[in-house]
């Protein structure tokens, strides 16, 4: 089976969880015996020349919309200079490379920031599927759906822009929106495309996975602190106002001054997605007091992560959106550290409150800093709780499971004839 996977951003240059994913199943797929391309972003390409100089089989080609709310540095070509450039160089990269390989699928992991036309494109040429890690198509499928039904000097100024879109080269037509070649994360992922009006019948569910390998059950480190020893909190993933850390701070700030609690670190595992909202972050610690207790941790490499949630003894998980399905919560909870989670989006398919991990009201300071505080003080339920998390995640979300079902989907019902 031949398999196009397209990608705004892939390894090494990642922001986020769906673009490691997108690789860990390439390459997965790869040593099964199939042949998958992959076509990406120029996104930063220059500054892992010599990592991606072996690379092989990945077109890192196309242009993006925006920078990712970061500022620019230096020169930037993987930035069209406006959308009718995106959407032009995208189509013909497309095209080029669909005519090149000739897939038997074409599955989008994320197109956000890569216009609308290249969907329209692949279509056109090959079957397509959509994993979906996040409401990326939603979006488009709105913008589309307004179009239709704006008023009509607004739909004649579209008529004339897609007219000329068209003279240049570049399609114009309706994205479908079937469910039967969606595949989404979550659960919670799938009702939300739904609130957003995207019909998701016939749609399907394959959640993430670990290699257990990799994410194996540690030592609990909350079982054997040393005496004097401070408590150790870690928070992993984007640094993004969305994920709740400035809430995480201001539990923090309560929790020091509990008794027995007041020496108590947090480390930040992870990048500021921009450097406002990292300058803003460190403003904030300097406010509350926290110089000497909350520190940014230099980024590792994936297979020494597992080592980092072992030094810790809880982390912390508090995002505030409608978290589609966190590879953080998998992962520690693998390793068997205990986690304080919210339950926004796919995270409640995840997290029993007392079960298998602690819950706290996305948001709230208060109830975080209490749930930390009743971890950290009860170490042997605590961990009892994390080992029960650990077997549960070893069981149920396996990546090899993950791998096989994204090749049964590919070979099978997600290759339907195009419509």
């Amino acid at each position: 089976m031949k398999v196009l996977f397209v990608s705004n951003l892939y390894p090494p240059i990642a922001i986020g969880g769906y673009e490691q994913v997108c690789y860990d199943v390439a390459q997965a797929l790869q040593a099964k015996g199939h042949r998958v391309h992959v076509l990406t972003s120029r996104y930063r390409a220059q500054e892992a020349a010599e990592a991606l100089a072996s690379e092989k089989g990945v077109y890192r080609s196309l242009k993006l919309l925006t920078n990712w709310g970061l500022p620019r540095v230096g020169a930037t070509p993987w930035l069209a200079r406006s959308r009718t450039e995106v959407e032009w160089h995208n189509v013909r990269t497309i095209r080029r490379v669909i005519a090149r390989i000739s897939p038997d699928a074409v599955m989008f992991w994320n197109g956000a920031n890569l216009g609308r036309d290249l969907l329209t494109a692949s279509e056109r040429m090959s079957r397509v599927v959509y994993y979906l890690h996040d409401p990326w198509l939603a979006a488009v499928l709105a913008r589309q759906q307004q179009w239709a039904t704006s008023r009509l000097p607004q739909r004649l100024a579209r008529r004339v822009y897609h007219t000329t879109l068209r003279a240049a080269g570049i399609p114009r037509g309706h994205v479908p929106a079937q469910g039967k070649r969606m595949v989404f994360i979550s659960r919670a992922l799938s009702a939300q495309y739904e609130r957003l009006g995207v019909d998701v019948d016939g749609s399907k569910v394959i959640s993430n996975g670990l290699d257990p390998a990799m994410f194996s059950f540690r030592p609990q480190h909350i079982l054997s602190r040393a005496p004097g020893e401070p408590y150790k909190i870690v928070f992993s993933g984007r640094i993004t106002p969305e994920k709740g850390v400035m809430t995480l701070l201001a539990a923090l700030r309560v929790l020091r001054d509990m008794p027995g609690l007041g020496d108590t670190q947090l480390s930040l595992l992870g990048v500021a997605q921009s450097e406002e909202y990292g300058a803003r972050l460190r403003d904030r610690i300097a406010e509350l007091g926290l110089q000497d207790a909350a520190r940014f941790l230099t980024p590792v490499p994936r297979h020494e992560i597992p080592d980092v949630y072992a030094c810790h003894d809880l982390l912390a998980f508090t995002s505030e959106w409608e978290e589609p399905f966190a590879l953080t919560l998998l992962e520690a909870m693998a390793v068997g550290v205990p986690v304080v989670s919210s339950l926004t989006g796919g995270s409640a398919e995840i997290v029993r409150d007392g079960e298998n991990a602690f819950a706290f009201k996305a948001g709230d300071a208060a109830d975080l800093a209490s749930k930390l505080a009743w971890v950290l003080t009860h170490p042997q339920q605590a961990a009892a709780v994390a080992l029960t998390a650990s077997k549960e995640i070893m069981e149920r979300y396996t990546f090899d499971a993950q791998v096989r079902a994204i090749e049964g989907y590919l070979s099978g019902e997600g290759l339907g004839a195009r419509d």
